[in-house]
């Protein structure tokens, strides 16, 4: 009975979506932003370049470890520790005096962070719909 509320709710859905979109944008905007964020962090392109490109490296290389991190701690846990991770990654960035301070915030917490929530998202979706559901979960996530 609960397996068919829970699959009827389109809540985990909408939160993982929305977690999925904000990590995406968040490139995106440093993308954008690159020479305001050198002018106001007093430094140069190419360090803010190679902050955003290990952004990436972070997020790729702690992914895998991740996804086995589901099986021992478990899909949502790891979610909710990689969202809460991300919000502090986020405010760190946020008030950054400088460069170091941007590299620590932005590309080594929020990338670890969305290493853990990347794969946990999938597997949210997958566990929670089913048939025609999750075909349509699954697609509305891309």
């Amino acid at each position: 009975m609960n397996e068919t509320i829970k699959e009827h709710s389109w809540i985990p859905l909408i939160l993982v979506a929305c977690a999925s979109f904000i990590i995406a944008l968040d490139t995106t905007f440093m993308n954008v932003s690159i020479s305001q964020i050198v002018a106001d962090l007093n430094t140069d392109v190419s360090t803010i370049q190679m902050t955003m490109a290990f952004y990436t490296l972070i997020t790729a290389a702690f992914m895998l470890l991740s996804a086995k991190l589901q099986d021992i701690v478990g899909k949502k846990k790891l979610f909710l520790i990689g969202a809460a991770l991300y919000g502090v990654g986020t405010f760190t960035a946020a008030i950054s005096l400088n460069a170091t301070m941007l590299f620590a915030g932005w590309a080594v917490v929020e990338g670890v962070a969305g290493a853990l929530m990347l794969p946990a998202i999938i597997s949210i979706i997958s566990g929670t719909y089913s048939c025609e559901r999750r075909t349509f979960a699954l697609e509305s996530r891309v």
